[in-house]
């Protein structure tokens, strides 16, 4: 993950297509399985779960047109993506990772350190 630009409210991004793949797979079981019954949705994620539905879309149709996404996210929905990234990584076995994922479970800490460096290099404000 490389951050392009930052403003005070957002920062443009340019995502490989394994963060891509890492994201929307996040997102889609955070928000879509009945596996985190007790989950608190906006408490865990950061966004509610009708927002994290619309960031999952939207990266899903730039993913559809550009096999390197390059697309503007606000601090928040990139803490949102953070948010889903470290539930479903708590939550799903070691065993069915891969197969649920599409993803190791070494690839997805390497893409969530990404996302870490990539924030704090950005000095969100």
């Amino acid at each position: 993950m490389r951050i392009l630009s930052t403003s005070r409210r957002a920062a443009s991004i340019a995502l490989t297509p394994r963060e891509q793949r890492c994201f929307i797979n996040a997102l889609g079981e955070a928000r879509d399985t009945h596996q985190f019954p007790a989950l608190d949705f906006p408490a865990r994620i950061g966004i509610a779960r009708e927002a994290a539905g619309r960031l999952l879309q939207a990266i899903q149709e730039a993913r559809a047109r550009d096999r390197m996404l390059q697309t503007t996210l606000t601090w928040q929905e990139l803490g949102a993506l953070r948010g889903a990234m470290q539930v479903v990584s708590d939550e799903i076995e070691d065993w069915e990772f891969g197969t649920r994922l599409g993803v190791s479970r070494d690839e997805w800490s390497e893409v969530m350190r990404s996302l870490d460096e990539a924030r704090s290099h950005a000095a969100e404000p």
